[in-house]
């Protein structure tokens, strides 16, 4: 079995304990990548995204290989470097970003070859990617990408992820996000994304709406809510209860890791709901967005 993630890694900063800070490597993609990866190690998890040559450059690649990553697909640039963002938590550990990403790597990855030549013809048997791996690239290469992802016959997944700084503006990421649902098999929202992206108030209107522009099996997490099935089954499933979350960073992106991968794997939606919300209440006591192993 070979999955394809499309995005964006970053270098992370994460507050410890101390007070200080550590550096990390994540990204929404490649956070639900890894979690795949784990989920089904007899998958090969390829990960395509753009890199500098510097020694930040190099380190992202050592790392994404040692959590089990194929980086033969992603793009070495000589002129751009990676992206940075920097995490802080409240006390209820919401977190808060900062980001220096405004000329990484990964916003040129389509800039010189189209997905097809990059992925040289692979055989592949799920295409991710978010609303962030949309949103980085310049409108003609995310137009690219899209046409592209329409003449797979791969399942697709995708998560919306809405980041409003990311867009020129909504109606652009409105636009942008339809397209790639319509095209989605799998389709795994976030309620709060939803309610920004689309000025919609409730779970119910969130339903609907998705239900209108896609087909696809859909997923809507609700942070510490039920969770909404659709396939076309309407479930709700609650997920596990955490008192106390030290940081919700990369909770939603591991939930699609083990949804993603227990569905692959055969597993039921409402199964495969459980299974990643029970991971999820481990990643939220762990600051940073990956689990160590």
């Amino acid at each position: 079995m070979r999955i394809v993630c499309i995005g964006e890694c970053m270098a992370e900063l994460a507050r410890t304990e101390s007070g200080d800070y550590r550096r990390n490597f994540a990204g929404d993609t490649f956070n639900t990548a890894v979690y795949l990866s784990r989920t089904n190690p007899d998958a090969e998890v390829v990960y395509l995204s753009a890199v500098g040559d510097d020694a930040i450059s190099t380190q992202m690649l050592a790392d994404m290989q040692r959590q089990g990553l194929n980086t033969d697909y992603i793009q070495v640039r000589s002129d751009k470097t990676v992206g940075l963002y920097m995490i802080d938590t409240d006390d209820n550990g919401e977190r808060s970003f900062t980001y220096w990403r405004q000329d990484a790597a990964a916003r040129y990855l389509l800039e010189q070859k189209s997905p097809g030549e990059l992925l040289q013809a692979l055989d592949v048997d799920l295409i991710y990617l978010s609303g962030i791996s949309l949103a980085i690239l310049p409108e003609p290469d995310r137009d690219k990408l899209l046409a592209w992802l329409d003449q797979q016959s791969a399942p697709v997944a995708f998560d919306p992820n809405y980041r409003p700084r990311l867009w020129r503006d909504q109606t652009a990421a409105q636009l942008a996000c339809s397209h790639a649902a319509k095209l989605s098999t799998y389709l795994l929202t976030t309620l709060d994304d939803d309610l920004a992206l689309w000025d919609v108030s409730t779970m119910d209107e969130a339903m609907a709406l998705w239900q209108s522009r896609s087909d696809a099996e859909l997923v809507i997490k609700n942070g510490a809510e039920a969770i909404r099935l659709s396939y076309p089954e309407i479930v709700d499933v609650m997920p596990l209860k955490v008192e106390s979350p030290l940081d919700t960073t990369g909770a939603g992106d591991a939930f699609n890791g083990v949804y993603l991968g227990a569905r692959l794997m055969g597993t039921t939606p409402r199964d495969a709901a459980r299974l990643a919300s029970e991971l999820c209440a481990r990643v939220v006591m762990c600051r940073g967005a990956i689990l160590p192993r």
